[in-house]
């Protein structure tokens, strides 16, 4: 048991040495909770990605917080940081339920990677493909795409609303919705922790 503690503790280290200026670099000290970016840079490097751009969306917080982060892992740089939707069968404030299966209207958590865009129902929108068999591998199926939403608008926020829900979808504030989408399309990974 002392050897597996030591061993844990030397991990942590190794990953808080490693990932620190990082996390430091793009001022989310106040945005994610360290042990969430550890956690979500953790399977970033394992994807084995060549593509530095990254996507964290932290859904432990509460839709009326900024939850996105778009970080150039290699430049150490924030990119963006925007509010985001949750599914609507996934909580009110907070999103406590996550779910894979079609027509549940759930947020599915963990890795994906951004695919192409096209333009539909929801103006300009990004398809993205599930990496995590049994918890996100239905996301094309059932139609997980980033998409633009008025019921994702930081006006809702400001005035302490709960944001709109998704169908299961990371619906963004129509005024970044476009940029985000340029800027992680084609390839990057997202990582959606709960």
């Amino acid at each position: 048991m002392k050897i597996l503690i030591l061993s844990l503790t030397g991990i942590l280290q190794s990953l808080t040495f490693h990932y620190l200026p990082i996390y430091e670099n793009c001022g989310l000290r106040n945005n994610i909770d360290f042990i969430t970016f550890i956690r979500a840079m953790a399977r970033f490097k394992n994807a084995g990605t060549q593509d530095s751009i990254f996507t964290i969306i932290d859904m432990k917080k509460p839709s009326t917080d900024k939850r996105l982060f778009v970080i150039d892992v290699n430049r150490q740089q924030l990119l963006h940081s925007s509010h985001v939707a949750h599914g609507r069968a996934s909580g009110e404030l907070i999103a406590q339920k996550f779910s894979n299966k079609i027509g549940s209207h759930c947020t599915s958590t963990g890795l994906y990677r951004t695919a192409e865009t096209y333009t539909g129902k929801n103006g300009y929108s990004l398809r993205l493909d599930g990496l995590d068999h049994g918890v996100n591998h239905n996301a094309r199926v059932r139609g997980i795409v980033i998409h633009s939403s008025k019921y994702a608008s930081p006006t809702l926020a400001a005035k302490g609303s709960i944001l709109g829900r998704s169908l299961g979808c990371p619906a963004l504030p129509p005024e970044h919705s476009r940029q985000i989408i340029e800027t992680i399309k084609n390839g990057t990974l997202l990582y959606i922790a709960n």
